[in-house]
Protein backbone atom coordinates (compact mmCIF):
# COMPACT_ATOMS: atom_id res chain seq x y z
CA UNK A 1 0.00 0.00 0.00
CA UNK A 2 0.97 3.62 -0.40
CA UNK A 3 3.53 5.00 2.04
CA UNK A 4 4.83 8.52 2.55
CA UNK A 5 8.03 9.60 4.26
CA UNK A 6 8.36 13.14 5.60
CA UNK A 7 11.44 14.78 7.09
CA UNK A 8 10.91 16.62 10.37
CA UNK A 9 13.51 18.91 11.93
CA UNK A 10 12.82 19.23 15.66
CA UNK A 11 12.60 22.95 16.33
CA UNK A 12 12.85 24.84 19.62
CA UNK A 13 9.07 25.45 19.56
CA UNK A 14 8.44 21.68 19.58
CA UNK A 15 10.30 21.18 22.86
CA UNK A 16 9.86 21.61 26.58
CA UNK A 17 12.44 23.16 28.91
CA UNK A 18 14.50 19.93 28.83
CA UNK A 19 14.75 20.29 25.01
CA UNK A 20 12.64 17.14 24.53
CA UNK A 21 9.71 17.12 22.08
CA UNK A 22 6.41 17.74 23.83
CA UNK A 23 4.42 14.58 22.98
CA UNK A 24 1.33 16.29 21.45
CA UNK A 25 3.52 17.40 18.54
CA UNK A 26 3.66 13.77 17.39
CA UNK A 27 -0.14 13.86 16.97
CA UNK A 28 0.04 17.12 15.02
CA UNK A 29 2.74 15.64 12.77
CA UNK A 30 0.50 12.58 12.29
CA UNK A 31 -2.20 14.87 10.87
CA UNK A 32 0.40 16.11 8.39
CA UNK A 33 1.11 12.46 7.59
CA UNK A 34 -2.55 11.84 6.73
CA UNK A 35 -2.93 14.87 4.49
CA UNK A 36 0.41 14.15 2.79
CA UNK A 37 -0.65 10.55 2.15
CA UNK A 38 -3.89 11.69 0.51
CA UNK A 39 -2.04 14.27 -1.57
CA UNK A 40 0.54 11.67 -2.64
CA UNK A 41 -2.40 9.51 -3.76
CA UNK A 42 -3.55 12.40 -5.96
CA UNK A 43 -6.39 13.51 -3.69
CA UNK A 44 -5.37 16.60 -1.73
CA UNK A 45 -7.86 17.08 1.10
CA UNK A 46 -8.57 20.78 0.35
CA UNK A 47 -9.44 19.82 -3.24
CA UNK A 48 -11.68 16.97 -2.10
CA UNK A 49 -13.55 19.28 0.27
CA UNK A 50 -13.91 22.00 -2.39
CA UNK A 51 -15.14 19.54 -5.05
CA UNK A 52 -17.77 17.95 -2.82
CA UNK A 53 -19.54 20.24 -0.32
CA UNK A 54 -20.90 17.16 1.46
CA UNK A 55 -17.45 15.67 2.07
CA UNK A 56 -16.25 15.99 5.66
CA UNK A 57 -12.80 14.47 5.26
CA UNK A 58 -11.31 11.60 7.23
CA UNK A 59 -12.02 12.13 10.94
CA UNK A 60 -10.04 10.22 13.52
CA UNK A 61 -12.07 7.62 15.44
CA UNK A 62 -9.27 5.78 17.27
CA UNK A 63 -5.67 6.55 18.11
CA UNK A 64 -3.00 4.78 20.11
CA UNK A 65 0.54 6.02 20.71
CA UNK A 66 3.72 4.32 21.86
CA UNK A 67 6.73 6.46 22.72
CA UNK A 68 10.00 4.51 22.54
CA UNK A 69 12.69 7.21 22.89
CA UNK A 70 12.81 10.97 23.34
CA UNK A 71 13.31 13.28 20.38
CA UNK A 72 15.37 16.38 21.09
CA UNK A 73 15.88 19.88 19.79
CA UNK A 74 17.91 19.96 16.59
CA UNK A 75 17.39 16.31 15.65
CA UNK A 76 16.08 15.17 12.29
CA UNK A 77 13.25 12.64 12.33
CA UNK A 78 11.48 10.79 9.54
CA UNK A 79 7.73 10.24 9.70
CA UNK A 80 6.62 7.21 7.67
CA UNK A 81 2.85 6.95 7.19
CA UNK A 82 1.44 3.70 5.83
CA UNK A 83 -2.07 2.34 5.23
CA UNK A 84 -2.43 -1.03 6.99
CA UNK A 85 -6.04 -1.85 6.11
CA UNK A 86 -8.71 -0.44 3.82
CA UNK A 87 -12.28 -1.25 4.78
CA UNK A 88 -15.49 -0.11 3.08
CA UNK A 89 -15.52 3.26 4.83
CA UNK A 90 -12.67 3.07 7.34
CA UNK A 91 -8.94 2.59 7.14
CA UNK A 92 -6.15 1.83 9.57
CA UNK A 93 -2.81 3.51 9.28
CA UNK A 94 0.40 3.77 11.23
CA UNK A 95 2.72 6.72 11.67
CA UNK A 96 6.28 5.65 12.54
CA UNK A 97 8.78 8.24 13.72
CA UNK A 98 12.45 7.33 13.48
CA UNK A 99 15.80 8.99 14.10
CA UNK A 100 18.07 7.28 11.64
CA UNK A 101 17.13 3.62 12.08
CA UNK A 102 16.12 4.06 15.75
CA UNK A 103 12.38 4.08 16.54
CA UNK A 104 11.16 7.13 18.44
CA UNK A 105 7.35 6.85 18.43
CA UNK A 106 4.49 5.06 16.69
CA UNK A 107 0.90 6.22 16.38
CA UNK A 108 -1.76 3.80 15.11
CA UNK A 109 -5.01 5.33 13.88
CA UNK A 110 -8.41 4.40 12.53
CA UNK A 111 -10.06 6.97 10.30
CA UNK A 112 -13.34 7.04 8.39
CA UNK A 113 -14.31 8.57 5.08
CA UNK A 114 -17.16 10.88 5.99
CA UNK A 115 -19.94 13.01 4.55
CA UNK A 116 -22.82 15.11 5.79
CA UNK A 117 -25.62 12.95 7.17
CA UNK A 118 -28.62 13.63 4.86
CA UNK A 119 -31.03 12.95 7.76
CA UNK A 120 -29.32 15.51 10.01
CA UNK A 121 -27.03 18.04 8.28
CA UNK A 122 -25.49 18.95 11.64
CA UNK A 123 -23.97 15.46 11.82
CA UNK A 124 -21.58 13.40 9.73
CA UNK A 125 -21.68 9.73 8.79
CA UNK A 126 -19.26 7.19 7.41
CA UNK A 127 -19.53 6.58 3.67
CA UNK A 128 -17.71 4.28 1.27
CA UNK A 129 -14.20 5.29 0.31
CA UNK A 130 -14.47 6.36 -3.36
CA UNK A 131 -13.06 3.74 -5.75
CA UNK A 132 -10.44 6.07 -7.31
CA UNK A 133 -9.14 6.98 -3.83
CA UNK A 134 -9.10 3.32 -2.79
CA UNK A 135 -7.12 2.33 -5.89
CA UNK A 136 -4.58 5.12 -5.34
CA UNK A 137 -4.10 4.19 -1.66
CA UNK A 138 -3.53 0.55 -2.63
CA UNK A 139 -0.63 1.48 -4.93
CA UNK A 140 2.58 -0.20 -3.84
CA UNK A 141 4.87 2.82 -3.76
CA UNK A 142 6.64 5.24 -1.43
CA UNK A 143 6.57 9.02 -1.82
CA UNK A 144 9.26 10.99 0.01
CA UNK A 145 8.93 14.63 1.04
CA UNK A 146 12.49 15.82 1.65
CA UNK A 147 12.65 19.03 3.65
CA UNK A 148 15.82 18.60 5.70
CA UNK A 149 19.21 19.38 4.20
CA UNK A 150 21.46 16.37 3.99
CA UNK A 151 25.24 16.49 4.34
Amino acid sequence: MLQTRIDIRVEWSHCDAAQIVYNPHFFSWSETGVTTLLEAAGFALPSLLAADPGCRGVPLVKSEATFQAPARFGEDLVLSTTILRLGRSSFDLVHRFTRGEAPVAEIAQVRVWSAVDPDDPARIRAVAIPDPVRAALQADRTVEVRTVWSD
